[in-house]
């Protein structure tokens, strides 16, 4: 296996620029329209385990206030509690004593005070190292609960903060150098991604418990073995969501889309209809922005231009379902203009009605869409249903998940450091997310059984800004696939080949 490592990893590393995980809320795309983004949220090489400052998770006598859906603030001494749907079965008897858990969140199996008590001893004075592109600090809570699982184990967290532009190379030269980190945040569960992976079975920890969530686990396997986890009821997941500016609802008299999807009417042609409404009101540029392809082909239960059978990886470019989604999407961003590709900063500015994209945005310290949060109107829908089609589709905009590196000095510590990190119970959730709505949505989103998680948007040339296939209308998309066909199975015999390598 470390003979079969070696050899894949120059294949990795020529591949980075396709590959590289993208953090939350840094596409490219978004990177070079937002100037939103703050440099120090992908610092590189730092330990940030540090305070939240003026955190509203502080257990202070006085909790920060946090806005309910009907825009009423709702403070408490000691415990920050929003009321509404979401929080209606909730429960506060967590470690922290501040926290309030919706039953969405409840993690089941087996307690956390019962999987502390099993740690080994001998864990006691080691530390595990935790390799992510995000500082613990936008994790609205996580440096107390980091600091309170090493007080209750006696297991010192070491947080490394790496760019993300170069994750993945730099992952695999520091299992290739001998210095692994323990546990690693990925986001898909392609071979390429696995292949810096140790099977979760070498920690000899039971990850058959009913916390663990035992679907994304399947998904993360090869032959049965899994490469990567995370509880069934976390609140750390990421799925595809549509934001919307509540303000501009009002200000051009348009339906509320959460009432059109509690009413089972948020559909793709009554998204489609407001999204027209509003660029007439309001004369701007773009209805909705933010969008990627493959988003907009999971609605259709496609994977964008490359997918997986549960064997092996295919090309989707044949696949009529991929066709006719992407022939949608091409011409809402290049017929009509209805959409338009990235571009943050426009939504911030109030100049755009909905942004679709990452759940990781809804969080209070993500470093998107500050004004929008701070005014108070920042609120999210799930994605819009297909008129006609009978299946509901929940996109994964990242398939978060977390792996044991090859190479690991303390694997066996990993299981434990995830339960207790991955648990909604040990947060304030109503101050996790930027508003109760948020929160429903999310919770809704990741119960969802029909998932489809992509691979990403394709090669070099499919994701080119200036000439791929962003840029085509719908009558020219046919005819671009059918010119780039070559690169998309280059890529699916890369991943076979990785995959491959996997099953020996």
């Amino acid at each position: 296996m470390k003979t079969n490592f070696k050899r894949f990893l120059t294949l990795v590393l020529a591949l980075v620029m396709v590959l590289t995980i993208v953090g939350c809320g840094s596409k490219k795309e978004d990177n070079k329209t937002d100037d939103t983004v703050n440099d120090d949220f992908f610092a590189d090489d730092a330990t940030v385990v540090e305070d939240d400052g003026d955190d509203a998770d502080n257990t202070g006598d006085d909790a920060d206030a946090t806005t309910s859906n009907s825009g009423k603030k709702v403070t408490t001494k000691k415990k920050t509690v929003t009321k509404g749907t979401s929080n209606d079965d909730t429960d506060t008897d967590d470690t922290n004593g501040n926290s309030v858990t919706p039953k969405e969140n409840k993690v089941g199996g087996k307690s956390i005070k019962n999987v502390l008590s099993t740690v080994p001893k001998k864990l006691k004075g080691t530390t595990v190292t935790m390799y992510n592109w995000n500082p613990a600090s936008e994790y609205t809570g996580a440096p107390t609960v980091i600091s309170d699982f090493e007080k209750k184990t006696g297991i010192k967290v070491e947080w490394k903060t790496i760019n993300f532009e170069v994750y993945t190379t730099r992952l695999a030269s520091l299992i290739a150098s001998g210095s692994s980190p323990d546990v690693v945040r990925t986001r898909t569960p392609s071979s390429t991604r696995l292949m810096s992976f140790q099977p979760l079975s070498t920690t000899n920890y039971d990850f058959s418990d009913s916390a663990w969530d035992q679907v994304l686990m399947k998904d993360y396997s090869v032959n049965g073995v899994a490469y990567a986890t995370s509880l069934k009821n976390t609140h750390l997941g990421s799925v595809t969501m549509m934001f919307y500016n509540k303000s501009l609802i009002s200000k051009y008299d348009l339906e509320n889309p959460y009432k059109l999807w509690k009413s089972g009417k948020w559909t793709v042609s009554k998204f489609k209809d407001m999204c027209k409404k509003y660029q007439e009101a309001s004369k701007e540029s773009f209805a909705c922005v933010g969008w990627t392809y493959y988003a907009w082909n999971q609605l259709y239960g496609v994977a964008g231009p490359i997918g997986y059978n549960g064997k092996k990886y295919v090309s989707n470019i044949k696949n009529n379902k991929y066709l006719t989604s992407t022939i949608e999407i091409a011409d809402l961003f290049n017929s009509s203009k209805m959409f338009g590709e990235g571009r943050a900063e426009i939504f911030d500015a109030g100049k755009s009605l909905f942004y679709a994209g990452a759940s990781v945005y809804a969080r209070r310290k993500n470093s998107y869409f500050g004004t929008l949060k701070a005014d108070g109107t920042f609120y999210a829908v799930p994605m819009p249903s297909v008129d006609g089609q009978s299946t509901y589709y929940q996109g994964r905009d990242e398939y978060e998940a977390y792996g044991i590196a090859k190479g690991a000095k303390n694997p066996e510590a990993v299981p434990y450091f995830l339960r207790y990190f991955l648990d909604g119970s040990n947060y304030a959730l109503s101050n996790f997310f930027c508003n109760e709505q948020n929160l429903e949505v999310y919770n809704w989103c990741m119960e969802q059984t029909n998932t489809i998680w992509s691979l990403g948007d394709g090669g070099e040339n499919f994701s080119n800004r200036e000439n791929g296939i962003y840029c085509k209308q719908g009558n020219q998309v046919k005819s671009f696939i059918d010119s780039n066909a070559s690169e998309i199975d280059e890529m699916v015999t890369r991943y076979n080949e990785a995959l491959g390598n996997l099953k020996k």
